[in-house]
């Protein structure tokens, strides 16, 4: 089994500098409780 049949392809990820408040909005909006936190073009860490 590969993890390409497992990954999620269209990744919701947010910057360093956006607020708590608007990754509460993706949170919410998305239903999810995790995003990465991605600067140039590398992730750099995850908000659960």
């Amino acid at each position: 089994m590969i993890v390409e049949n497992w990954m999620t392809r269209d990744v919701i990820t947010v910057s360093p500098e956006d607020t708590l408040d608007f990754i509460s909005e993706i949170f919410e909006k998305a239903q999810i409780r995790r995003v990465p936190v991605v600067f140039n073009h590398k992730v750099v860490g995850i908000v659960t």
